[in-house]
Formats: structure tokens, sequence, C-alpha cells
């Protein structure tokens, strides 16, 4: 049978791929939740098409991968260079023109949602997009090649709504598959096998796993089945069956629409700025489909899970997307919005804010750093109580696993001895020391505490069973692992220390002369998100990748240093690259910059935002 295009992937797939952009018609602008149902499960809106490409092109990632430079490196950027080129052409080849001749006719706004009937089960789910034209004459062309292949896989029936023609398509799933069993479908792809390259643990390329992808993307078989197209002056509309259509063309006039719910309205209110890019999902819906499809006999396991979940206060999860910022490439933001009181999950999540600022014991040498307001008792109890929602006797046996070790003795309480005393934050650290070498690379983690003698007596009484090799440095008691070596702990005044040897003396030092939170680099990073968070990710990427290639020069050697981080970090992001290779990287260094992560709680809920910086 012969293969053709699937139309909604082919419709979705122009927002992405590169193409000549469309220009606008000048109407006036909605917003693209005005083109979703108001119970829609699942929603994303695109404010105009053509603006968000435009930013697109402006981030650094879409400039790397467009450079020379990276195209010549085996690496994702060549991988991901050969998907996006090979997507391109199917998309061409299916519209019957050439690669160079794709156009994307679509301009203003997108949006894709998913919907189900009231009490409906996962199998009504329904996809819908709706999508503004820009060129006219060119979504005619591409829309009449679409529904003519389209023809040849399916039975056709048309609709109408008004003077409007609606296109339904629908699969003869038995007779596909019998068609599909006589076709011949070995296709040469002689010249992918000699590309070289890496090879996936499990055999084979990752051309090959792009090509066989894409012979099911654009397969007969992939086709939903039943599909229903129309095309007005201005919009294009894809959906699951004539019905949506109708709904479709009904809420693009008067009808109630996803913008008028109060979860939209906070993502509007509460995300600011908000990006092109808009996300909803109704998780109470989706919850309550869940429930329906769960047998009688094990509803009440699913009642105790949801309590484990804090289901009950669960409303819409919303987020946006910004990209091409002057500041920053991309912005995403998510907010899981609750009302009511928090329990179970949605509680633990919703720890106490503290600035986001790293303490002044770390330095400008990090590259990742990472700060959590975590109190260990709290958090023990937390998971405590929600297991014993679940069931009782499986909490009780957690609480005595606290309590107890056979290892340590009957006598010792690890809760009570050790557990009880580490209140936090937590915060992890990855720092890159110079020189350059076997031992650059620093781990620690420190967890604060409320009585360092406390702690230091835990591990001195039982430092034979946990196999640590106890002596002093600089008054402090610090503990070496004997299996694996090159590890230390220690419990300095205000936190306990752990990690490799170097990081934990390191940390043991008075504050570096250069904090990380007094750098511009770090003010650069934090105006971006929430002052105050009880998680904060920071990454260097140009730090990491400089350090990398640097340490790539004296490879042999250094992989031959044993354990040490520096060896299984930097050695493994650069051991599939030859020398031309680490020459091509340092010509992409210039596009590689910083990303921070915050996790917050709010009145409304909790947020997350990540936010990648413009590289300098």
């Amino acid at each position: 049978m012969k293969r053709t295009t699937i139309c909604l992937t082919v419709l979705l797939a122009f927002v992405t791929v590169q193409t000549t952009l469309a220009q606008s018609r000048g109407k006036k602008k909605q917003d693209p939740a005005d083109w979703a149902p108001p119970d829609a499960l699942v929603y994303v809106g695109i404010t105009d098409v053509a603006k968000t490409w435009e930013n697109i092109q402006k981030t650094a990632g879409y400039q790397m991968m467009n450079d020379p430079a990276a195209a010549e490196i085996d690496t994702g950027l060549s991988i991901a260079g050969s998907a996006i080129e090979k997507l391109q052409e199917r998309i061409a080849e299916a519209l019957e023109v050439s690669p160079t001749q794709l156009k994307n006719p679509f301009s203003g706004q997108f949006t894709f949602y998913l919907t189900a009937p009231p009490g409906g089960d996962p199998d009504e789910i329904e996809p819908g997009l709706v999508a503004g034209v820009g060129d006219a004459e060119l979504m005619t062309n591409y829309y009449d090649t679409v529904v003519a292949k389209l023809k040849e896989v399916s039975r056709h029936d048309t609709d109408r709504s008004g003077a409007r023609l609606i296109n339904v398509f629908t699969v003869d799933r038995e007779a596909l598959e019998e068609g599909e069993e006589t076709e011949d479908d070995e296709e040469d792809f002689d010249d992918f096998d000699d590309m070289g390259g890496p090879m996936l643990p499990f055999g084979g390329s990752p051309y090959e796993m792009i090509e066989e992808f894409l012979d099911q993307l654009f397969s007969a078989e992939s086709m939903p089945e039943s599909l229903a197209l129309c095309l007005t002056e201005d919009q294009l509309i894809v959906a699951g069956s004539a019905e949506q259509v109708k709904a479709a063309l009904k809420r693009t006039g008067s009808g109630p629409t996803l913008a008028g719910t109060d979860d939209h309205k906070a993502l509007l209110k509460q995300l600011k700025p908000i990006g092109s890019v808009r996300l909803l999902v109704n998780l109470p819906r989706i919850v309550e489909m869940a429930k329906a499809e769960v047998d009688e006999s094990d509803a009440e396991d699913m009642r105790k899970w949801l309590r484990v979940l804090g289901a009950e206060g669960l409303r819409s999860l919303v987020g946006h997307l910004r990209v091409g910022a002057s500041s920053y490439d991309s912005k995403f933001e998510l907010l899981f919005l609750m009302s009511g009181e928090r329990s179970g999950l949605a509680k633990v999540l919703s720890m106490d804010n503290t600035p986001v600022t790293p303490p002044e014991t770390v330095s400008t040498d990090a590259f990742i750093y990472t700060g959590v307001n975590l109190s260990v008792p709290k958090l023990l109890d937390d998971i405590e109580r929600m297991i014993r929602d679940i069931d009782p006797e499986w909490a009780d046996q957690y609480r005595a696993g606290l309590e107890s070790n056979v290892m340590l003795g009957p006598e010792v309480n690890p809760r009570k001895d050790l557990l009880d005393h580490l209140v936090g934050p937590l915060t992890v650290t990855l720092e890159i020391a110079k020189p350059i070498g076997p031992d650059c690379v620093r781990l620690l983690v420190a967890l604060g505490h409320r009585d360092q003698n406390a702690i230091a007596r835990f591990f001195s009484t039982h430092s034979q069973q946990v196999m640590l090799m106890p002596r002093e440095l600089m008054g402090t008691q610090v503990f070496d692992t004997t299996m694996p070596p090159g590890y230390s702990l220690a419990s300095a005044s205000n936190a306990l220390l752990a990690g490799n040897t170097a990081a934990v003396e390191n940390g043991l030092e008075p504050a570096p002369a250069e904090a990380l939170a007094e750098s511009d680099l770090w003010r650069r990073a934090a105006r971006h998100v929430p002052e105050e968070a009880w998680g904060t990710f920071f990454m260097d990427h140009r730090k990491m990748m400089s350090a990398a290639l640097a340490y790539a020069k004296n490879r042999d050697e250094m992989m031959g240093s044993g354990m040490e981080l520096a060896a299984l970090m930097l050695g493994s992001i650069t051991e599939s690259m030859d020398e031309d290779d680490v020459k091509q990287y340092r010509k992409l260094l210039k596009y590689t910059g910083q990303s921070i992560f915050t996790i917050s709680t709010t009145p409304e809920g909790v947020r997350i935002t990540l936010v990648d910086l413009k590289p300098e």
C-alpha cells in the first residue's frame, strides 16, 4: 500500500520545522484559548506562530544547530540536525513539493487540545486542532493534496456546517493491515548503515532509528480511525469527528471557551510576563476519568493513592514558554494550581520558601549548585503519614526501620541519634578547580544540622560498622571511606559535609574569595526567577564544557586515573569525540550559557520555573 502522510502530524510539524514564515494577515488577535472547549483535557496554544518561530531562530540552540561547525561533530547536534532535515524531506514529499519549496501557510494563532464527553473514558478522547491561515492560496494547495492522499487509504465522506464543507475520513483497520502485509516495505537505507557515528547500546545507529521512526510516523497504519478536516478562509480545523469540527466552528463565533475558565485566567494572571506558548492540563477531569476506569474492587485502593497524592486539592496544571527574550533564550514555567488544605504529596511539595541565593561557601568555581530547604525529620514524618493512608501496618514497619538497624546494633536508634538532627537546608555543589586534572571536579553535599557533637559522636561510634576511617583536620573530625576510597564526610559547625575528599577538605576552609552569590553571572540568572523558592538548581554549561574539552587534551592520562569524578564526568562527555571533534566543539562554546531552575510554594499552588540564559 502506498505510504501517505498523517494529516495531524503534518500540521503539527509545520509549526516546528525549518520553513519560510507566512506573513501576518493583520487581523485582530485573539487568545488561542478562545478556540479550545472549556472542558478540554489538555490544551496547547500559540499566540503567533510566525513570531514564535522568529524568536526561536534567535536562540543560541537554534544558531548552534545551524553552525557548520556543529554539522561536523558526530554527536547529538548532528543527529538532531539530521532528524529535522529528514522530517522536512518527508513533509515535502507528502505535499508533493521539494524541500526548498516547502513553506509555512500558517500565521497567527495555533490551538491544539484533547477533549472527551462528560463521564467519558480514555477511548473517547478526541484531538482537536485549529490553526490560523496566513497564506490562503498555499494552504488550499496543501489541503487539497492531503485530502487526495487520505482518500487513497480511507473511506471518504463529507458533511457541512452551513456553507462550510467538512471532509471526514474513516480507516478500515483490518483491510489496512491486510494491505500492509502484501506491501514491499524494503527500502534502501544502505547509506545510513555506512554513516558510522555513535552506536546505540542495543545496536544500530541513531540515523537508522530516525528513518524507522519516520517510516512509522508517515505510514497509513499510523492514521487515526476517524479524522475530520475543514478549511475556512482563515482557519484550518482538524478533529476526530465532524461533530467536533462543528463545535470548533461554533466556538470561534460566540460559544463558551477555555479562555473564560478560572484556571485559564489564573494562568494569565500568575505567570507574568506570559510567553507566546501556553499550556493547560485539566487534572481533576483526568483523575475522574482514571477513577471511572478502575474496577469497583480496586476503587478503595485508588482513593487511597489519590489521598497520598493530595489529588483532592488539585486543580489544573498551567504553564507557558517564552523564547528569544533579550536576556534569556527561553523561560518555561509550570504552576500546579491547588485549592483548600494541601495533603499528601501536594503538601510535601509545598515546603517553606527561602531566598534562592547560594550560601557564601559556594564559590564561582561551581558549575552546578542545588539548594533545597529540606528538613529531614519533617520529610520522614510526611512520608510516614502518606504511607499510613495506604497501609497502617506498612507505616509501622517503615517507622521501625528508621528506629533500628541490624548492622549498628539493637541499642542504636538511627532516627533519634542522627536523622532528627538533620534539619537542612540541603545543598549540592559540583566545582571545577584549576588546574584541570584528575582531582579537579569536586562534589560536596552539605546538610544543615542542629547538633554538631551528636553528628560527630554517631559516626565516631559506628565508624567500623560503616567502614569509615576517622581523622582530624583543622579541629574537625573527618571520616574517610574505605570502599570505595576517595570520599569523606565531616561534621562541620553548621552542616554535615559529604563528597569526594578534596571537596570535603575544601569545604572546611574559610569562605572562598569569590562567592557565586556575589557574581554578576548569578545576579543575571536570579533576576528571572522568584526571589524565594524551596528548591534551586543552577548549572553553568559553558564552564563544564570548557573543562571537559581541556580534559580531553590529556584523555589517555586522565582516564587512567581511577575512579576520580573528573575521569567519570568530564571524560564521559568527550569520550565519543576525536581530536577534530574537540577542535570543532571549541568553536561552539560561544553558544553555551547557564540555566537556572526553581520550585516555589505560592498561595495558588506549586510553581516551577526554568530559564536558559542567553550566552554572553
